[in-house]
């Protein structure tokens, strides 16, 4: 009888901490940041150049920070950083809030919404001098390892398609 109530101990307390385990593992999956969590990783580009010339190379970092509660990004365009940023989950407008500065002195903050096959970053620009330009991007995943990226500039409901940006995901 002894070694029968120990051995239901145990059993109950393996199934209770397989149940502490699963909630635990619980709020993972209802992760704010979900869609945006594939992101995590080193991504290479090239970005098209004014007037034509070589394409730009874009090194892209993007990490999880926080213990899971932010992804923080930097980027740096022909090896030099020129962003460095945050994603967060914004609890009181329940959306993923983003919001980075230059090294130019401009300031972007806006927000990510998931579609049906995209993820929209509907952000606004304001530059040293205080004006500021609204954008839209629309990041589509290529693959496991590749996604492209198309910014628009947005003036009231007219969307412009400047250009788009393949990534792809590297080693380091």
């Amino acid at each position: 009888m002894r070694r029968f109530l120990i051995v239901s101990l145990l059993a109950l307390g393996l199934l209770d901490a397989r149940t502490a385990s699963a909630q635990a593992a619980a709020p993972a999956a209802n992760d704010p940041l979900a869609p945006i969590a594939w992101m995590v990783g080193t991504w290479k580009a090239q970005v098209p150049s004014a007037g034509g010339k070589d394409p730009i190379p874009v090194d892209l970092r993007i990490y999880s920070v926080l213990g899971g509660k932010a992804i923080g990004f930097t980027t740096s365009f022909s090896g030099v950083q020129q962003y460095q940023g945050l994603f967060a989950y914004d609890p009181a407008r329940k959306v993923i809030a983003f919001w980075y500065p230059s090294a130019d002195g401009e300031l972007t903050v806006g927000t990510v919404t998931p579609q049906a096959d995209y993820l929209l970053l509907d952000f606004q620009v304001t530059d040293s001098g205080g004006a500021a330009t609204h954008f839209q991007t629309h990041l589509k995943r290529a693959g496991q390892d590749d996604y492209d990226w198309t910014l628009f500039s947005l003036s009231g409901s007219d969307l412009k398609r400047l250009f788009v940006v393949h990534y792809h995901r590297t080693a380091n």
